[in-house]
């Protein structure tokens, strides 16, 4: 009897199990977005992938406990939480937003759907898949889904309609591929017949040769495109082609975009990398241009453009679509203009992926900038009394960059736009928050505060103001000569950055600071710190003011106006109080004007970049003569002698800082400290921050300071005494007065 019992009753089971399982609701994956960049924001205002579910019922579904994922293996990677229901004919749209919120009218997916593809899957609560999507790619700001709701019809869409129907969308049955060049982008000493191979029967390529984008309008590919050489074979030619394929149902082609440089010594005519950027000519110089309408910002002032980087040697770096912007402030009103390059912008890849810079591994940049040196750019050579030298700030950040103060990398590059020749730009990374994460990956993304300071205003570029207001405030009304501020100032600043960014500005005699360009930014934790990054150096090295600046005076004098104004000035006058502060500012001075800014170091940079850019400045010049307001009549004489002036200061300024220091911390002058060591296979000695390379090895430093030494031996070696100082173990201090010092730190070996 209960056999019989137990029996019928796993009968009822299966039974009810089959019936539930043939109760399947008709609710379909209908549209899908994975790169969404201006289609909707979600409700915390970002631009979400998002997954929108559609209900073919006559009534509304619970979802509780059903699953969404990206990860078939995973069904229930999210799990709809309770009260969530579809309605009838009704839709349900899932942001896919690496966030998870289960319940309530917006609803946020762990995990995003990359726009290369990934497969999606809808599954009941009895492990029953309802609705599976195999991964697609698909373009920025479009979508795939189904039309009519529901249908098995899949497509995509060029307008999506989250949370809407599709059913009065354009549809298309898929996006056509580019054609083939049977020619790579690139260098060419002769001309050439350029053929272009379709993948796609029954399509037609157009082309386009002035930068613009091809319509379906534009020229019909028909055979050979002629790649010419130019008339005057002394000089290059460039030649921009640009490609799209159309086809009845189709979304076209992604545009695929090749530049030719050609010339009969192309190989060997730059020292700089060639940059081509192409677009329609409209979009810079026409009546709603960027040239043309320079002082407009932000994204309706963007251009879609391409550009593509080759080295000098002709090897093809990166080429990719992008947006473009004016950059800059003042400089805006030049002939030639900053532009910024968005690889995160219209249809590109979201990054550049590639080693723009040789001496950084950074390759992940988003953003880049195309400068036109700012202020020292010729345009200014008539406000400026024609100093131009296109280095200024590019030098003084690379003499810094391995310090502990942010910097950007750089370097110059030949720009050609639509196969126009532009003259030189500098490629620098954009000073946003992405350069910091690039810098610091071992931050928390969106975990900074990051804040630029321009005459009296503050820029918010990530985070907020409020430690940064706290910081000054404590500053301009709290004495540090009080027991117990020091302290605390040190707790909220990163004492070595402060110390090596002030002494740059002061060396570097930047007459647009400290009022303007300053940049400070933190991590957002408990312990985080106020860093500072250079900014705007163009009006350094003699831009304005000689090597016989007195910055020290200038930085601290009250009573200033733009761009020193008093808070600034008490500021820095307060931190100089500080007994340690002062002493730290007068070492770390001493310690760069020996090593970073040693005269023959910055000497030999100068030269280094002039030689880069010098066989072109003529060219340049020629390109930009008269299109300024503020212009003179560069010439390259004139720029030679700029460029040795550069020298000169360089080769006078250190001594005059140090007279400068003495002067304004009363101090009695400087002394020569000369280190040896024993047996140069045996070890170093660190003095300050400074560990020399070479020995002896001599540096000034100022009297009544102390200095620190620190003997170093290496591997198989033992540090036994110092030899002319009076110092006893590994590590000591002496103070120098009025007298040179000749130091020798010995070793021996470890028998």
């Amino acid at each position: 009897m209960k056999k019989t019992f137990f029996s019928v009753a796993i009968v009822s089971v299966l039974a009810l199990a089959a019936t539930a399982a043939m109760a399947v609701p008709k609710l379909y994956i209908n549209e899908l977005q994975s790169s969404n960049k201006t289609t909707v924001r979600d409700n915390n205002g970002n631009y979400s992938d998002w997954i929108e579910l559609y209900n073919d019922e006559s009534s509304a579904v619970n979802l509780e406990g059903w699953g969404l994922s990206d990860n078939p293996a995973n069904p229930y990677k999210f799990t709809f939480g309770a009260g969530v229901t579809i309605p009838a004919k009704g839709f349900l749209l899932v942001y896919a937003s690496d966030t998870e919120v289960t319940t309530g009218p917006y609803l946020h997916a762990p995990y995003g759907i990359k726009s290369a593809g990934e497969p999606v899957v809808l599954t009941m609560p009895d492990g029953t898949t309802v609705d599976s999507w195999e991964a697609v790619q698909i373009d920025e700001d479009m979508s795939y889904g189904r039309k009519p709701n529901g249908s098995t019809t899949l497509g995509f869409f060029d307008a999506p309609t989250p949370g809407a129907t599709n059913n009065n969308s354009q549809q298309y049955a898929g996006k056509l591929k580019t054609p083939l060049f049977l020619k790579s982008r690139g260098f060419y000493t002769a001309g050439f017949n350029l053929t272009l191979m379709n993948t796609t029967s029954g399509s037609t390529i157009r082309y386009t040769l002035d930068g613009s984008e091809p319509t379906e309008s534009s020229a019909v590919y028909s055979g050979p495109i002629a790649i010419s050489a130019p008339s005057n074979a002394d000089d290059v030619k460039m030649t921009v082609v640009r490609v799209k394929v159309f086809k009845d149902g189709y979304l076209p082609s992604p545009i695929m975009t090749h530049s030719y440089l050609v010339g009969s010594g192309v190989f060997s005519r730059y020292n700089i990398p060639v940059v081509s950027l192409s677009t329609d000519i409209d979009n810079i110089t026409g009546p709603n241009g960027i040239y043309t309408n320079y002082n407009n910002k932000g994204a309706e002032w963007e251009k879609p453009a391409n550009v593509e980087l080759f080295e000098k040697d002709g090897k093809a770096g990166f080429a990719c679509e992008v947006g473009i912007r004016i950059h800059g402030g003042w400089t805006r009103h030049l002939g030639q203009k900053s532009i910024r390059l968005y690889a995160d912008h219209q249809r590109g890849p979201g990054s550049f992926d590639y080693k723009v810079f040789p001496d950084s591994d950074i390759t992940d940049y988003r953003r880049l900038i195309l400068r036109n040196h700012g202020n020292d750019n010729e345009g200014f050579g008539y406000y400026y009394t024609n100093r131009y030298t296109l280095m200024k700030d590019g030098l003084m950040q690379g003499l810094v960059k391995d310090l502990n103060v942010e910097t950007q990398n750089w370097r110059n590059a030949v720009v050609f736009v639509d196969g126009e020749y532009w003259g030189i730009f500098g490629i620098h990374e954009r000073e946003d928050a992405e350069w910091i994460y690039n810098h610091h990956p071992e931050l928390d993304r969106e975990d900074i505060d990051m804040v630029q300071q321009d005459t009296s205003t503050l820029d918010v570029g990530e985070g907020d103001t409020v430690e940064l207001m706290r910081y000054r405030d404590f500053i301009n009304n709290n004495d540090l000569r009080e027991p117990g501020n020091a302290a605390r100032f040190k707790e909220m600043v990163d004492i070595d950055s402060f110390l090596t960014y002030y002494v740059t500005q002061l060396y570097a005699g930047n007459t647009d600071w400290p009022g303007n360009n300053i940049r400070y930014w933190r991590p957002r934790t408990e312990d985080g710190k106020w860093r500072w990054a250079l900014a705007d150096m163009d009006f350094s090295f003699g831009l304005v003011e000689q090597y016989n600046y007195d910055s020290i005076a200038y930085t601290t004098t009250r009573g200033g106006t733009w761009p020193n104004p008093d808070y600034n000035n008490v500021t820095f006058g307060s931190l100089m109080r500080d007994p340690e502060l002062r002493q730290g500012l007068i070492i770390r001075l001493a310690d760069m004007l020996n090593t970073t800014f040693a005269p023959a170091r910055v000497q030999g940079r100068i030269d280094t970049y002039a030689a880069e850019i010098e066989p072109e400045v003529e060219r340049h010049f020629a390109r930009w003569r008269g299109t300024s307001p503020y212009g003179s009549n560069p010439t390259k004489a004139k720029w030679r002698q700029n460029v040795n002036d550069m020298k000169i200061f360089a080769g006078k300024r250190p001594d005059y800082l140090r007279s400068e220091a003495c002067r304004f911390f009363t101090l009695s002058g400087t002394s020569n400290v000369t280190l040896n060591v024993s047996n140069a296979a045996a070890g170093c000695i660190k003095i300050n921050t400074v560990t020399p390379d070479t020995y002896p090895w001599t540096g000034k430093y100022f009297n009544e300071i102390p200095i620190t030494l620190t003997a170093v031996p290496n591997d198989g070696y033992r540090f036994v005494r110092w030899e002319g100082v009076n110092i006893n173990g590994v590590t000591g201090t002496f103070t120098p007065f009025e007298a040179d010092a000749n130091i020798t730190a010995v070793f021996e070996v470890i028998q």
